[in-house]
């Protein structure tokens, strides 16, 4: 999950260029548009930091399977067939947390803003808060691992 502290930090420097031109503009049109604009890269940045914990679950889920298939036949038998490729981003997470509790839920959450943002689907009436988000996501990431 360092990758993610590494994100946010260019996240930052460049909200902050934009935070500035958006302040310094007099013009309410221009203003708008840096305001946009700064949508526009919170949303960028998320789907960055996101891919971060989906590839972490992906690379845990190919572990789990691998672990599985190399049992004896008794106890392999179910996971002969599991291909991570071929399962749901919610099927890959179940094999890491338990679905009824809030680590899979807090990530299913982050997942779906992740699918409407990856699918064209902006968030102009409910930004993201990148600070929170990013800091969620590294607890999130941490608390798979245990």
């Amino acid at each position: 999950m360092k990758q993610v502290r590494t994100y946010f930090a260019a996240y930052r420097e460049a909200d902050g260029f934009m935070q500035q031109k958006e302040s310094r503009t007099k013009a309410p049109a221009q203003r708008q548009l840096w305001a946009d604009r700064r949508n526009v890269n919170d949303q960028a940045y998320f789907v960055l930091m996101f891919t971060v914990l989906e590839t972490m679950i992906n690379s845990r889920c190919d572990t789990i399977i691998g672990q599985k298939q190399a049992q004896p036949w008794p106890k392999r038998a179910l996971w002969d067939n599991a291909e991570r490729k071929r399962m749901r981003f919610k099927q890959r997470l179940a094999l890491l947390a338990e679905k009824s509790g809030t680590t899979f839920a807090r990530i299913i959450y982050y997942y779906e803003i992740r699918c409407n943002i990856a699918h064209g689907n902006v968030y102009p009436n409910m930004p993201i808060a990148i600070p929170t988000a990013a800091a969620e996501l590294i607890a999130l990431g941490k608390a798979l691992k245990k």
